[in-house]
């Protein structure tokens, strides 16, 4: 078989959404982060 074939039987649509939804989350999540971390230093700084 070839490898686009045994990817598609792998990954449905539904699980191409999901890894889809969870890469979302976890990137705003990992923004929040950054946020708070970036302001935290910043007013350390004097510079906020």
């Amino acid at each position: 078989e070839s490898y686009l074939g045994i990817l598609q039987t792998l990954v449905s649509p539904v699980t191409a959404i999901i890894m889809l939804v969870v890469v979302a989350i976890c990137a705003f999540v990992g923004a929040l982060i950054a946020k708070k971390l970036l302001k935290k230093h910043f007013k350390k700084a004097g510079m906020v």
